[in-house]
């Protein structure tokens, strides 16, 4: 047991393992935690002294439980830290891939006390002395004392309800010598005496002449932070052999009325919001200056512990530092000067927005978000001035116009500024909504989720989110949403639109490519000119080898007419007969082989036509013509 070494402030060594000696170690303990760290890891060293301490405690009341150190990175992968700093707990037989995350308190003599619990058997600690008794209750920042003698039906409901490990790893579960009762029952009665003085004073009543007496018998406590500002105590007034009856009351009371929240009770607080769903427990937040105004901080955690008081069991609280956690402050739209009170409630956010500091104000507020009786604040930007773009900006206070009761289907980008996922969808949207913008039926949107909140019925698991909504999207059974989010191409983008459209859309034509078609005319032109240009040179050659040719042709025929004359013996052109001629071909020519087209039927000769008189000339002449003339040539001998 933990006694008066409680308090020791000596900071101890703790041994290092790694992965060669970590079974070795083990073997020795039922129970390690190993902190899991690097050379580089700052956060590791503020550990150190806390981790000391608690060894140091360990080390004055032996039970098999050890804290040690470790950088081997071998190690640190068997065991499943992933990230440095990490507090593992490893059990006999150490197996380090059995290991698992310690999430406990972080605080000296809690961290030894939670460790002292967890290497225990799972059952009550019998206590028989106050010396003792105080220790633990020191020790524990949530402590289940039963007053009753063993062997009671009262000592077996304890045990069953000490059965649950997860239980005793935050609450130490205590059987108590019945003669260590009485100081606490008269200070239970005090307190309840105290209790009913000040409701009639409230209601305007005489406070009760007497008080009820201490109770007596078989009696059940929870003590919570002992010798703190948020010192509790409370008495268990239901039936004792009931042990689930037990647990209901000590699952309501194992938070504190209000107490700091941070990353080593953040997870009970999540426990009890259950995630959010319509049955968990609304979180109340407050939000204070840290930095200065310890006046208007003290006034405020008065009035919400108050609250807290008044709805034990309904409701957790929690204050923060408004300053460093500003951001989250935003989130719940919490963002006026501190200090602040902000809830959440069945995925809703309500912000305070009557007087801090007055108690009355806050828990009557309080009572109303616990039974539903507010309306939701809403977080909302500013809507932006100019919204007349492709894409229309929606905030948080124009969804329901812009989006849920548009006459125009929606399709609505969801995004946030530190998404850096959302870039590549984010153009795709606004190269979209470009090609749509003139569709007055369609409307192409976005929603920054890091500034305003969406419905709480319109839930988006990841970011980026792509929804549609078919006009009109608020239906009496809920928001319809068609979620979009995996579209990869703008062309898959309007094939979705125009099939799910409410009424029929006029595809856009697409404009980069017209002004792709529209850059590309210029070239088209000149080519055409050049085109045409060369066409015009061949028609041009085409009609000088068509003159040529006809010329050719005409003096063909004209020598055609004087040989045949000569041959006949009349007179030529000149009048005067011609002798016999002979005729001898000298070659074909080869520019009229063929017709002026290109598809002549016949050769055409260079013929030597050589008179008697020995005169020679070449004439052009068909080779059908002169072998004609050579035949009536030879008749003509002949004859």
């Amino acid at each position: 047991m933990l006694l008066h070494v409680l308090f020791h402030t000596a900071t101890a060594t703790l041994p290092t393992v790694n992965f060669a000696n970590h079974s070795n170690f083990c073997a020795s303990h039922s129970l390690v935690l190993v902190l899991y760290s690097a050379s580089w890891c700052s956060y590791s060293e503020r550990l150190l002294p806390t981790l000391g301490q608690a060894a140091e405690l360990l080390a004055a009341a032996p039970s098999g439980v050890a804290i040690a150190q470790s950088t081997d990175a071998r190690l640190a992968e068997a065991a499943g830290a992933d990230a440095v700093p990490a507090l593992r707990l490893h059990r006999a037989p150490c197996r380090p891939e059995e290991s698992e995350a310690y999430d406990g308190p972080l605080e000296a003599a809690s961290l030894a006390a939670y460790l002292h619990r967890e290497a225990r058997p799972a059952a009550p600690l019998a206590v028989a002395t106050a010396e003792a008794l105080q220790a633990e209750l020191a020790a524990a920042p949530v402590a289940v004392v039963l007053f009753a003698p063993a062997g009671g039906a009262e000592a077996a409901a304890l045990a069953a309800l000490a059965a649950d490990r997860a239980l005793l790893r935050r609450t130490a579960v205590l059987l108590a010598d019945p003669a260590l009762l009485p100081p606490f029952a008269a200070a239970d009665a005090a307190e309840a005496a105290e209790a009913a003085a000040a409701a009639a004073t409230a209601a305007g009543a005489e406070p009760p002449d007497t008080a009820a007496p201490p109770a007596e018998g078989p009696q059940l406590f929870l003590f919570r932070n002992l010798r703190t500002e948020d010192e509790e105590m409370a008495r268990y007034k239901g039936d004792l052999s009931d042990a689930s009856a037990m647990r209901t009351f000590v699952d309501a009371r194992r938070l504190p009325l209000l107490a700091e929240i941070s990353a080593h009770n953040f997870r009970s607080y999540q426990e009890a919001a259950a995630g959010g769903s319509a049955d968990s427990q609304p979180l109340f937040w407050l939000f204070v200056n840290a930095s200065c105004c310890a006046t208007a901080n003290r006034q405020a955690r008065a009035a919400v512990r108050a609250a807290a008081r008044t709805l034990r069991g309904a409701a957790s609280f929690v204050w923060l530092d408004g300053e460093q956690h500003a951001q989250h402050a935003r989130s719940l739209a919490a963002a006026g000067a501190l200090p602040a009170v902000a809830a959440e409630a069945r995925g809703e956010h309500y912000v305070f927005e009557g007087r801090v500091g007055q108690p009355d104000e806050v828990t009557a507020w309080a009572s109303s978000v616990v039974a539903g009786e507010r309306r939701p604040t809403l977080r909302s930007a500013a809507p932006p001035l100019d919204n007349l773009g492709a894409v229309t900006v929606v905030v948080g206070a124009s969804f329901d116009a812009l989006v849920l009761r548009s006459k125009a289907d929606v399709l609505l980008l969801v995004h946030a500024p530190w998404c850096a996922a959302c870039g590549p969808l984010r153009d795709a949207v606004e190269q979209f909504g470009e090609r749509w913008e003139g569709e007055r039926k369609l409307r192409v949107a976005s929603f920054d989720v890091g500034a305003n909140d969406l419905p709480a019925s319109l839930r988006v698991e990841s970011l980026p989110a792509l929804l549609f909504f078919a006009a009109p999207a608020a239906q009496t059974s809920g928001i319809r949403a068609l979620d979009w989010s995996g579209v990869a191409t703008g062309a898959q983008l309007d094939s979705l639109v125009q099939q799910h459209a409410s009424a029929p859309l006029t595809r856009p034509a697409d404009a980069a490519e017209l002004r792709r078609m529209l850059d590309a005319v210029p070239a088209f032109k000149a080519e055409a000119e050049r085109l045409l240009a060369q066409n015009d040179a061949q028609r041009a050659e085409l009609r000088r080898l068509r003159a040529t040719a006809a010329r050719e042709a005409g003096r063909a025929e004209v020598m055609e007419a004087r040989l045949q004359a000569q041959l006949r013996g009349t007179p030529g052109a000149d009048g005067e007969g011609d002798e016999e001629a002979t005729f001898e071909a000298v070659a074909a020519d080869d520019d009229s082989a063929g017709g002026a087209d290109g598809e002549g039927d016949e050769e055409m000769l260079r013929v030597r036509v050589q008179s008697s008189d020995g005169s020679e000339q070449e004439v052009m002449m068909s080779r059908s013509s002169l072998d004609a003339l050579i035949a009536q040539q030879q008749e003509q001998q002949q004859e």
